[in-house]
Formats: structure tokens, sequence, C-alpha cells
């Protein structure tokens, strides 16, 4: 083969998956902020010292992969989203990269590891990671683990040490990398007495646990109590069923969840049977990948109050990389294996689509709807500063992912409320006091219509005071 030939080919591998990730994700970009996002975006009004180290959300204190991120992208670009959709894509991309890398690696097969990254980057739950600020460190943790794993692979002692203690900044659940360490040379007999030069890294990983649970203060909230007790194996089984097919069709029609849970079940059978075919030609490979899924979502599953189908952005790799070997040894073993191993990668790609576009055309949808009222609020403030907002017309929703996820604390707002007859209702003002704020030019009034928002203060204190 030509190395001009060579090169375009080894090109167009590479791009492959981030191309297909543009393709499919390509409403994720034009996302506004929502939810916890508006809460980080007030880190630039706090001293630097307690905006990087002050324990915040569920008592963590995630310095790079939530505050640097936050602090940096707020102070150069402010309110704007597009940034911050931006670097997490490029940093999903380094990922996609290093998921094909080390697929090739471990399986011996480019193919098996360019399909990996194919399959994981058209994979539901990516849905929050890619779309949501808040949850840029899910992203985050799977390059530096995985660029950390890729550094081990090739030697590069120095540069490995220096992700793996980088990884506390990102996410609590870097403490795990040393397990993953000892079950890589486990299953990889040239890697076993490299493994014991990797023994003092569970002196971090104690030191840091120990830190998070006595010393770093928690939230009382019930979400993220850790409770160990007999859901903890039907906790494993749903994020199998999230990371395996696509298990979440609801998100399209509810009558379609059947099909997708038929097709999850016979893909989890399909691999667990490859699995045990490998196993029982001593090959313990299968047990690095299952292993790698099981490690990683480990720390998430005494928290039964806090399903959510993004914990496995890092955990499903592993999965990935059985999914990618699995077709390629389907592929060149006879025809009925690759007539099976092509209709249920078609049916996984099939059901994942579909769910993407169901999500990604609400998401969509919804922070549209956020950008209006945040700016509206934006352009208030900025007008009427010190002044509370009443709004009128408002999406429900809308307002619950903007205005009750701290935009009004981000603009410095005093009270951001609803009509006495909205329902919602905790956030209703009562007349008595909306008469008052309206009497002394304490309050404007927004109504919100759609793509639209005007300021009718004037006209609405005329009816209200009369």
């Amino acid at each position: 083969m030509p190395p001009q030939t060579f090169r375009a080919r080894a090109a167009a591998a590479h791009l492959a998956a981030p191309l297909l990730c543009l393709a499919v994700w390509w409403r994720v970009p034009s996302f506004f902020f929502r939810d916890d996002d508006f809460n980080w975006l007030t880190l630039p009004q706090l001293p630097l010292p307690e905006a990087l180290f002050s324990p915040f959300a569920q008592g963590t204190v995630r310095v790079i992969s939530e505050r640097l991120y936050f602090l940096t992208l707020a102070s150069w670009f402010g309110f704007n989203a597009w940034p911050f959709r931006l670097v997490t894509l490029l940093v999903w991309f380094l990922v996609l990269a290093l998921m094909q890398w080390i697929g090739a690696h471990l399986t011996g097969s480019r193919a098996a590891g360019l399909l990996a990254a194919l399959l994981w980057s058209i994979a539901l739950p990516l849905a929050l990671p890619l779309g949501w600020a808040s949850a840029f460190n899910q992203v985050l943790i799977a390059f530096v683990v995985l660029a950390a794993f890729a550094a081990r692979l090739q030697g590069w002692r120095a540069a490995e040490a220096a992700l793996y203690l980088a990884g506390f900044g990102v996410l609590e659940i870097i403490v795990m990398y040393p397990a993953l360490v000892l079950l890589h040379s486990w299953t990889d007999t040239s890697a076993r007495s490299r493994g014991r030069e990797a023994l003092w890294m569970w002196i971090p990983a104690g030191l840091f646990t120990a830190l998070h649970l006595f010393v770093i203060p928690k939230t009382e909230s019930p979400i993220y109590q850790r409770i160990v007790d007999g859901r903890l194996p039907g906790t494993l089984w749903q994020y199998l069923l999230w990371t395996i097919g696509p298990s979440q069709m609801e998100v399209r029609n509810p009558e379609r969840i059947l099909q997708g849970l038929a097709v999850t079940w016979t893909i989890a059978a399909a691999l667990a049977l490859f699995a045990i075919l490998r196993l029982t030609q001593r090959d313990r490979r299968p047990l690095l990948f299952c292993g790698w899924f099981l490690l990683w979502i480990a720390p998430v599953l005494p928290l039964p109050n806090h399903i959510s189908d993004y914990y496995v952005t890092l955990p499903g790799i592993g999965l990935a990389w059985l999914a990618g070997w699995a077709l390629v040894s389907a592929w060149s073993a006879n025809r009925i294996a690759r007539v099976v191993a092509v209709a249920l990668a078609a049916s996984y790609a099939a059901g994942s689509l579909v769910e993407i576009d169901a999500v990604t055309k609400w998401a969509s949808n919804l922070t549209a709807q956020n950008r209006v009222l945040f700016r509206a609020l934006e352009t208030t403030a900025a007008a009427y500063p010190g002044r509370s907002v009443l709004l009128t017309g408002v999406q429900s929703e809308a307002f619950l992912h903007t205005v009750a996820g701290g935009a009004d604390r981000t603009l410095g707002m005093p009270q951001v409320w609803l009509a006495p007859d909205s329902e919602l209702q905790r956030f209703r003002v009562t007349p008595e006091i909306l008469r008052d704020a309206l009497r002394q030019d304490r309050v404007r009034v927004l109504e919100i219509n759609g793509a639209q928002a005007r300021d009718i203060t004037d006209a609405y204190r005329a009816g209200a005071t009369n």
C-alpha cells in the first residue's frame, strides 16, 4: 500500500468516531445552560480560595472539572454556553481517540478499537455529559483515566503518575485507578511486574478516600445518601441495561420500551456468550473489559436515590471494547456469526439514534426557553438593579430548569416570583406582597411568550393595584 494511501486511511479511521459523534449529537452545540450550571456560574463572584476549595454540591471539591472549568470559561465568555460545549466536545474527541488506540492495543485489532469508539459515540448516556456543563466531570475523568492507562501501556510512568494525581481534582472515582492497574496486571501476564510499580498509588487513594468520607462536610440531602442494601444488584442491572443497548426507548414512544429491552437483552446475551468462549480459551481479556465496567460503576452503586445514566460514561467504555472485539471476531468466524453480529449492531445503532433524537430535541427546546428567560432576567437586572421580578406566561419546565436552578442568584436578583395563580405553588408570590412591591416600585413584571419577552410592569401595576 502506498504511504499516502495508508496515511489517508489512518486519518479517516481516527476521524470516523468524532464525525459520527457530531452527526448524531448535532443539536448539542446550541444548548444553553440549565439547572446546576447557574450556581456554578456564580464562582467568579466569590473570593478565589473559596471558589476553588470550598465544598459545594454534595460535599465535593472538584478543582479542575468544576471550579477551574466554570471559573475560566465564565470569566472569559460570560453567560455564553457555546464555549462550554466546544471544550466538552474537544475533550470527548480525545476520549474517542484514546478509546480507539487502547482498544486496538488490548484486542490486537485496529478495527475492534475503531468499532468500540463508534459504538460508544452513539450511546444515549452521553446526552448529559455532552450537553450539560455541570456533567463535564464525567467527560474529563474519562479522558484522565484513559490517558493515564495509555501512558501505562506505553511505559510512560511519569505521565501516568501526573495524570492519576490530577484525577483527584476531577472526580472522586479516581480512587479506583490502582484497582484497575491491579486488574490489568492480573489479566495481562506481560504487565504483572509493572503492576508492583504502582503500589504507591494506593496511598493517595486511601488518603483521599478518608478525607472525602470523614473530613469534607456532606449534604444532608437523601439523594446522595450512601446505602448498602438489597437494591445494589438491581441498580447494577439498571446501569448494565443503559450501557449495553437502547433500553430507554420510552423517551420516544412508551409503547416501544419492550422492543428496546428485547434488543438490549439479546446484545447482553451475545456479549456474555462471547466473553465465556474467550475465557474457555484461557483468554483473560474479557475479565479486564467487564472488570473495567464494574470498577468504575462501583462507587455510585450505593446511591439508590440518585441513579443516573450519565454515571456510565467511563464504565461503559470497557463494554464497548468488548463489543468491538466481539464484532471483529464474529466477522472473521463464519457467515452466520457475521449476520448475527451485523443485525445486533444495526439494532443497537437504530435504537440509540431514535433515543438520542428524542432526548436532544427535548433538551434543545428546553434550553432555548431557558435562554429566552435568562436573557430577559439579565436585561432586567442590568436596567433595574436591586429589583425583584414577577414572571407571567413562563413555561413551568423552563422556570424549574432556570430560576429554580439558581439563575436569580447568578444575576444577583433579590427574588424571582411567579404570579399568585401559577401552578408551581412553591414559587408563587402572595397578592399582598405583590401589591406592596408594585406600589413601591420594587418589582418588574416580565411576560414570556415563546421566544419573546417584554416588560409589562406599568400595565400589570395598573390592573393589580386598582
